[in-house]
């Protein structure tokens, strides 16, 4: 099994994201344009780091971890952005970088209850988003 398999198969492992659906016409809840805005948020908050840090040089192991929460969130959430695209959103980082990170953000979500916990925020936070942009 190559590397690219194994990690989409144990993306897909892990209890699928539920979408949520409109409480009142129950249809699925649409995937927003703004998915960088709320990772970027929701890790800047968890992991008392500020968005110029998640951009600059630094390579702490908390640092590190935001920069993977907001990777796997544009790469899995939303318009699915591209290894590339993702690399000039977090300071012109170079594709190989971000698919380590990408890669670093599934383990984290298949064995760290806290990291997956945050994972799930961003998900909530985007339906709840929509919900009152779209439905209501």
């Amino acid at each position: 099994m190559g590397a690219q398999a194994f990690w989409r198969e144990a993306e897909q492992a892990r209890a699928p994201l539920e979408v949520k659906v409109c409480p009142c016409c129950h249809r699925p809840l649409p995937r927003s344009q703004e998915v960088d805005g709320i990772a970027f948020g929701v890790a800047a908050r968890h992991f008392d780091v500020t968005e110029a840090g998640l951009r600059g040089p630094g390579r702490t192991e908390r640092i590190t971890r935001a920069r993977a929460l907001v990777v796997w969130a544009l790469r899995s959430l939303g318009n699915q952005l591209s290894y590339p695209a993702i690399g000039r959103l977090l300071g012109e980082r170079h594709h190989s970088t971000i698919i380590n990170l990408h890669q670093k953000a599934i383990s984290l979500r298949l064995r760290d209850p806290v990291f997956a916990a945050q994972c799930r925020e961003v998900v909530d936070l985007l339906t709840a988003q929509e919900a009152s942009d779209d439905h209501f």
